[in-house]
């Protein structure tokens, strides 16, 4: 999760961990330039974060469709 000695996911991760759910989605959102693990990561901690705001819904219908957070059609 780390490239070029940068943590991309850092601030993401750590808005989950201390249960700003909304705000890791938010900084989540406005990620670009991931690699693909990254990117993978980045939809785990954000389709978590719905869960816990109970809107588990999101998460389920995102991840039945096969759309990856950052994009509109899954292409990424």
């Amino acid at each position: 999760a780390a490239e070029e000695g940068v943590d991309l996911l850092w601030t993401t991760r750590n808005a989950f961990y201390v249960g700003a759910h909304q705000a890791a989605i938010a900084e989540a959102a406005d990620l670009d330039g991931l690699g693909e693990a990254d990117r993978l990561e980045r939809d785990v901690f954000v389709y978590r974060a719905y869960v816990e705001l109970g809107s588990y819904e999101v998460s389920v219908a995102r991840l039945e469709e096969g759309v990856g957070v950052g994009t509109a059609d899954g292409e990424q």
